[in-house]
């Protein structure tokens, strides 16, 4: 991802190992990537039993490295049959995550933790199961848990949304839940899953997603049935009625309905045998600025633009609050071109060898840029692109450039800047112009003396002019002596 590290990264690697082994009863995988993966793995644990981050820190949870332990003790969980060697060294990391459990209030690190310990069947699952359920949010039927928010940012309304780090808690929590046959106390917090998903049938970022879509499949797992058959209804408008069966040979089939987008009001019931999730998805845009920034966003479109072309600089800077990190992890900066304007993309290498950037790509037909760092701090960086016009249009709009925390949607920040000045006469042809744009050519034309054309117009009509008089005075003088 992005320019290639000289160090290994102790996270991605944990994953990578994981995912091979979970992969490999379905397709072929060299068991020698395996070994060598989990052989570095080992090489970053502590003589406490802890693992450290070798390489890029993707997402600091400032709970002194559980949760990248428990993480990383997954991944030999997941490959213990397989390699049986590594025995001590997974004794050893249970025994540093129940030390550091007992003396721990991250609700992360909990919530993983205890996941990885019923995992192991560990002898102190029990106990963290009654902590982790004593801390959960109960309401309207659904369970779910909500890390507090920094102090200084208590009134931020970001907080009051879902975020990716409560998507993963809960999602860990009902796998543990699910891994010691807890259905029904899970069941509400697959509920408050379910809730959240956005309408691309994902949630905030890439892990969240994985780990929530990991828990709907364990719960899944466990009431699929042949015998599924259920018929859903959907109700709008003046007695319009849509009908989408849910059976044992399409149940894992995507069914889809736009609903026209005048309809407020929508019915939706089930009826038959079995399991079905329905969800009612809509989108909308607002024009305003993002509230409670946590970064300084500058978008700047620099002099030398013009209506075909731009240059912009978009500065930005994380803001540390009280409580909270000094730092970013993972940054994101999503930067939208005016209509009718495509990135160069020739410019675009350039931005990828600079400071902090980890990479650089373009989408929507290089209409959008998106730009991933490492992290930011209170140091500036200022990544500059340009823009050509390719489609004829005006009457732009205002145009948003965004920037959020990839692991923490709570940390963004948004601002919008104009596109270069545009009028419709920039972009008619000919007769298409009509007689707006011809009186403009007019007034500018006596404003400032003409144009070069109408100059040019006038000294040929001043030089035929001329021609012709001295083509009379020659006729003239021809006549005259033929007179004389």
């Amino acid at each position: 991802f992005g320019i290639e590290q000289k160090r290994g990264s102790t996270w991605l690697t944990a994953y990578v190992a994981r995912a091979l082994r979970q992969a490999a009863p379905h397709i072929y995988i060299d068991e020698a990537i395996v070994k060598s993966a989990l052989e570095y793995l080992v090489s970053t644990q502590n003589a406490n039993g802890g693992f450290e981050e070798s390489g890029d820190v993707f997402e600091d949870f400032g709970d002194d490295g559980l949760s990248l332990t428990a993480f990383v003790t997954l991944a030999f969980i997941e490959n213990a049959k397989a390699y049986p060697e590594y025995t001590n060294l997974l004794n050893k990391a249970l025994d540093y995550l129940t030390r550091g459990l007992d003396n721990s209030n991250d609700l992360h690190a909990t919530a993983i933790g205890t996941y990885v310990l019923s995992r192991a069947n560990h002898n102190s699952k029990s106990a963290f199961l009654q902590r982790l359920d004593s801390l959960a949010v109960n309401e309207d039927g659904k369970k779910w848990w909500n890390k507090t928010a920094p102090t200084a940012e208590g009134p931020s309304p970001w907080y009051n949304r879902t975020r990716s780090v409560n998507i993963e808690i809960s999602s860990y929590a009902a796998l543990a839940l699910l891994e010691n046959n807890l259905i029904g106390d899970a069941l509400p917090v697959l509920k408050w899953l379910a809730d959240q998903r956005n309408a691309f049938g994902g949630f905030v970022s890439s892990q969240d997603t994985v780990v929530g879509i990991q828990a709907l499949m364990a719960f899944a797992e466990r009431f699929s049935s042949q015998a599924n058959n259920v018929q859903i209804s959907v109700q709008y408008g003046q007695g319009v009625e849509t009908l989408l069966n849910v059976n044992a040979q399409n149940s894992l089939a995507l069914q889809s309905y736009e609903l026209p987008n005048t309809i407020r009001n929508v019915t939706i019931s089930a009826t038959g045998r079995g399991t079905a999730f329905a969800q009612l998805s809509y989108t909308y845009n607002t024009n305003v600025t993002s509230a409670w920034p946590r970064f300084v966003l500058d978008p700047t479109v620099n002099r030398n633009s013009h209506s075909d072309y731009l240059h912009l600089s978009a500065c930005a800077s994380f803001v540390s609050v009280e409580g909270d990190a000094s730092r970013s992890n993972m940054a994101v900066m999503e930067i939208y071109l005016p209509s009718g304007f495509v990135v160069d993309t020739a410019t675009l290498p350039t931005l990828e060898s600079s400071e902090r950037i980890k990479r650089v790509e373009t989408q929507r037909r290089n209409t959008v840029v998106v730009i991933y760092f490492d992290y930011l701090d209170r140091r500036e960086v200022c990544p500059t692109l340009h823009a050509y016009k390719t489609v004829k249009v005006t009457g732009h709009q205002l145009v948003p450039v965004v920037m959020y925390d990839y692991y923490d949607n709570a940390r963004r920040a948004r601002q919008f800047y104009r596109a270069p000045k545009s009028v419709v006469c920039d972009i008619c042809e000919h007769a298409n112009c009509g007689t707006l744009c011809e009186k403009a050519e007019k007034r500018e034309s006596r404003r400032f003396g003409g144009s070069d054309s109408e100059v040019e117009g006038r000294t040929v009509n001043s030089s035929t002019r001329s021609i012709a008089s001295v083509l009379l005075l020659l006729t003239l003088a021809v006549v005259a002596a033929h007179l004389t």
